[in-house]
């Protein structure tokens, strides 16, 4: 994997565009958003959401192109990471932790 942008958004979540197309040669090049925000709300469980920790989040666009929109309206503060809960690659219901 390579991350090819790395971003911080207005609520200093963490955001980046990831490349896995030299790993899994079935994938776009760049086409992943990997988000670490802070949980909203807990998911009861191992390895799931926790209150206020930082959880890895991942959305999935059809292109590279496509990610660097979200990828800078989430930067710039234009939008939220559940404007694009449509490509959530996770458990749908973790969006209640966005």
């Amino acid at each position: 994997m390579k991350i090819l942008d790395r971003g911080i958004m207005t609520d200093n979540t963490t955001i980046q565009i990831e490349d896995w197309s030299n790993d899994y040669l079935f994938m776009p090049e760049g086409h992943i958003i990997g988000a670490y925000p802070k949980s909203k709300q807990t998911i009861a469980g191992s390895f799931k959401p926790k209150l206020n920790e930082t959880y890895r989040f991942e959305f999935d666009f059809i292109s590279y192109e496509e990610a660097k929109e979200a990828f800078l309206n989430l930067q710039n503060g234009n939008a939220e990471l559940i404007d694009y809960k449509e490509h959530y690659r996770g458990k749908k219901e973790f969006l209640v932790c966005l």
